[in-house]
Order: C-alpha cells, then structure tokens, then sequence
C-alpha cells in the first residue's frame, strides 16, 4: 500500500489531449515489498485522451525508490480515471512573484498499482 502527496500539472495540447507531469512523496510497503522505513519517491510523465471533463484514459511512465529499502523501479502504468468531485476551487489566478500563474483546482483521488519485476539494490 502506499500513501503519496503529489506535485503534478497538466496541460492540453488539444482540446482531448494532454501530458502530465508528477512528483511524490509518501510511505509505503507491505507485500514482501522492502521499503525499510517506508519512505517512498516517485516521478513520472503522462499522455492522457480525455473523453469527457471527467473521464480520461492515461499511459504514465516513471520511476519510484525507497532510499532506506531495497526498492526501486521504473513504472509503467495504463490509468482509466474517473473525477467524481474536484475537491478545490476550479481556478484562481496570483500575482505574486515574477509573473502572473492561473492554478486550476486540485483532487483527491485513489488508485491501485502494482509493481512487476521490480528491482532490488543490494548494498553489501
């Protein structure tokens, strides 16, 4: 199981289709799965087709580690994904620092994942 906190922004390229771009932090483990303190990264990239504003079909690529396990590996995931609620304002825009920047909402979601082949580091 794991828990992330995620960074991430989405931009269409057309009016369907679009790319993503995420950072997490979180914990994780269990499975047989050495995660040693829990501690988890992962990043990946996105190409997603929307089919409605709230249904999305996204293939994603990336990489996730514990840096205090034995675990790491690169990611490959195909994601249908469902928005029931956006949990945030649809958008607002600031000001501040250099240049002007328009946030459009935030979610929280669930997802499964699971991890084929992964690699183990040995550091002996």
């Amino acid at each position: 199981m794991d828990f992330f906190g995620v960074l991430g922004y989405q931009q269409y390229f057309t009016r369907s289709w679009f790319y993503s771009i995420e950072a997490n932090v979180g914990a994780g483990g269990g499975g047989n799965t050495d995660t040693g303190a829990g501690l988890m990264y992962k990043s990946s990239l996105g190409l997603g087709y929307s089919f409605t504003p709230a249904l999305a079909l996204v293939l994603e690529g990336g990489y996730v580690m514990a840096p205090s396990g034995n675990f790491e590996g690169a990611l490959t995931s195909l994601n249908l994904n469902y928005q029931f609620y956006n949990a945030g304002p649809e958008s607002f825009t600031s000001d501040r620092g250099n240049g002007q920047y328009t946030f459009s909402g935030w979610s929280i979601s669930g997802q499964t994942e699971t991890y084929v082949n992964p690699t183990y580091r040995d550091w002996e």
